[in-house]
């Protein structure tokens, strides 16, 4: 049985929120939410099938990379774009999955929208007219009564 100390961080992780401006057709984005279950839906690499049937669409699915990551578990993400007045623009669902390696971890993220964002990160290729992009930030997990450090501040 897992102590409630180790649940809460992998509950307040599991909800993202991702603040972003961009224009899309019917108004402006200023929100982009994001969440899916504190529990992996997949540990083990799904097939193209149940992934198509559970987000709407074919996934690229990797079983590990060249450099050593492999894959160890993946998430349904649930998303929405909202404008100023937080009403909502476009939902959609995404996949995350997570590639470990000695302890360290990336995640592959695949999103199909139709709305006009201008992507944060850096366009790394191109293929078949998809660009893929690289995106890098660090997370801090903290408890609910956590106080802020002035460093915490300054970040």
């Amino acid at each position: 049985m897992r102590s409630k100390k180790k649940i809460l961080p992998l509950l307040i992780a599991a909800t993202l929120t991702i603040g972003v401006t961009a224009v899309a057709a019917t108004g402006k984005i200023s929100m982009w939410i994001g969440s899916s279950a504190s529990r992996a839906d997949y540990t083990s690499l799904p097939t193209v099938e149940q992934v198509t049937k559970d987000i709407g669409y074919r996934p690229v699915l990797i079983d590990a990379f060249e450099n050593g990551y492999c894959f160890k578990k993946g998430n349904i993400m649930k998303n929405s774009f909202k404008d100023d007045n937080a009403s909502v623009i476009e939902k959609f669902k995404s996949v995350s999955f997570d590639y470990q390696k000695n302890g360290d971890v990336v995640s592959f993220e695949q999103q199909k929208f139709n709305s006009k964002l201008i992507s944060p990160g850096d366009i790394i290729a191109t293929v078949n007219g998809t660009n893929l992009y690289y995106v890098h930030y660090i997370n801090k997990v903290v408890s609910d009564d956590y106080e802020l450090t002035e460093q915490d501040k300054k970040d």
